[in-house]
């Protein structure tokens, strides 16, 4: 769920990697991995995720945020995600709010004073 600038940059870049890993006698990355442009709080959006990908929402185990809005997505993630799933916060800036049904795993300080981590319970 990305600006449609990045999602116009990712098949270039994907043959790009592709192509070098080849050179490289080098895995490939799995065919299981997708890209959509969208608002990661649409319920639309992840309905279209389900059906072109079969992974729902509560399917995922591990969730992220850069900076911004990350009270409505530890909201979200309270509401939909699976017990025991993980969000991870950047930005923080050793600052560690507290979000209603998640427990914060990184109590003392954020990982290089930046990085927090969250379960939901």
């Amino acid at each position: 769920m990305l600006d449609e600038w990045t999602l116009d940059e990712y098949l270039p870049l994907k043959t790009e990697l592709e192509e070098r890993l080849k050179k490289d006698n080098l895995s490939l990355p799995p065919d299981n991995i997708f890209v959509f442009h969208g608002d990661s709080m649409d319920d639309g959006l992840h309905e279209t995720i389900r059906k072109e990908t079969g992974v729902s929402f509560e399917d995922f185990d591990l969730f992220y945020t850069y900076l911004t809005m990350q009270e409505e997505f530890a909201e979200l993630i309270t509401r939909k995600a699976k017990k025991g799933s993980i969000f991870m916060v950047y930005g923080l800036a050793k600052i560690m709010p507290r979000f209603k049904g998640l427990r914060l795993l990184t109590p003392e300080k954020p990982m290089e004073g930046i990085l927090a981590l969250y379960q939901k319970i």
